[in-house]
């Protein structure tokens, strides 16, 4: 059994859910005063495919799928990008299959039959329905009996199988238990090093997502070089002017802020945003948030005007595409208020607070 998950966001600043950053803001609500050290700073990981919330605006969370370059290839990785899992479509059963072009079925492994293979997306499809819905107990729950499933018509180094340990590792994250996330992280990076090597994307992504758990972790220099490697391969893979790297260019800012490198991260975040609003858009919410870092990095450069303006945009964004209540909205909020009362104007960052208050009691 494992140990009760950390039950404090505290002890993880940096969570990347709408509900840790919902609470982050009561617990500053409920405070005399906000924290002066309490921001809020979600983590982004790959946005390429970022989409708006479906049915419950909380449920947009940070996922990311690793991509394969196979040509019977089933992936269902829900890794850790700002996009909803999609998991695999309904209606849309396709053949799972041994690749064939790199050796990575096991021996000794049963090929699955037709119903075997529409029992494993069934059950990741449930994964991703649970995860939606912020229940990722029962999303980790259907997860392990899909990788059972994997283990038995695949084996256990093929990258099905590290699709599915990416899943559990990301609701074990959500879930708090980091070291354990970081250990499944790490578990599938070296399945997808060993089948199609340490150049491919899924390898890039899953060294990304580990990082976001490390930082989680408080290891910043760790995250750094993660993030660092990350970084080269998917610069190698797509070229500069690609989502995932203004992604994971904008993460490794937000570490090396962390350490102290205030100019490199405002370097970082400025070129990561420049691709962004290219590639995506000004008005797109991944866009949003690595605006929304950005401030955090002025502000914490004392730079207070530019964050605040900075603040501002990200918040424009974040209310046309989510409403004005959403929890994203309501931290960036938070961010402006500690901003202000850092520039010591006590009243403007109390009228912030007292708005947060009252679209906390509407929503």
């Amino acid at each position: 059994a494992r140990p009760p998950p950390p039950p404090s966001p505290e002890a993880m600043p940096y969570h990347s859910g709408a509900r840790g950053i919902a609470g982050l803001v009561l617990r500053a609500l409920r405070s005399s005063a906000f924290p002066r050290s309490g921001h809020i700073d979600a983590s982004v990981a790959s946005a390429s495919k970022a989409t708006r919330p479906r049915s419950r605006s909380w449920a947009r969370s940070l996922c990311a799928w690793p991509s394969t370059s196979h040509s019977s290839t089933w992936v269902t990785a829900v890794a850790d990008a700002k996009r909803l899992p999609l998991g695999l479509r309904p209606g849309s059963v396709r053949r799972l299959s041994s690749c064939g072009s790199c050796g990575c079925k096991d021996e000794g492994t049963k090929g699955p039959g037709e119903e075997d293979i529409k029992a494993i997306q069934a059950l990741n499809a449930a994964a991703s329905k649970f995860y939606q819905q912020g229940l990722y107990e029962e999303a980790l729950e259907k997860a392990e009996k899909a990788h059972v499933e994997i283990i038995k018509h695949y084996g256990e180094k093929h990258i099905f199988a590290a699709s599915v340990i990416n899943n559990k590792a990301l609701f074990l994250k959500q879930l708090g238990y980091l070291n354990e996330a970081a250990a499944l992280y790490a578990e599938a990076m070296q399945i997808y090093a060993d089948v199609v090597g340490k150049d491919h994307p899924s390898y890039a992504t899953s060294l990304h997502n580990k990082a976001l758990v490390v930082r989680l972790q408080g290891n910043s220099e760790e995250a750094v070089r993660l993030f660092s490697e990350a970084l080269d391969i998917r610069r190698k893979v797509h070229g500069s002017e690609n989502v995932d790297v203004a992604v994971t260019m904008h993460n490794l800012g937000s570490c090396v802020r962390d350490l102290g490198g205030l100019d490199r991260a405002r370097e970082l975040q400025e070129q990561a945003l420049l691709i962004l609003r290219r590639r995506l858009g000004s008005e797109h919410l991944t866009t949003a948030g690595c605006m929304n870092a950005l401030g955090l990095t002025l502000k914490a450069d004392k730079q207070f005007d530019a964050a605040i303006d900075t603040y501002g945009k990200s918040l424009g964004i974040q209310r046309r595409a989510l409403g004005a209540s959403h929890q994203e909205c309501l931290a960036t909020m938070h961010n402006m208020a500690e901003c202000h009362r850092a520039n010591g104007d006590d009243a403007k960052a109390q009228g912030i607070q007292n708005e947060i208050s009252r679209l906390l009691g509407d929503a």
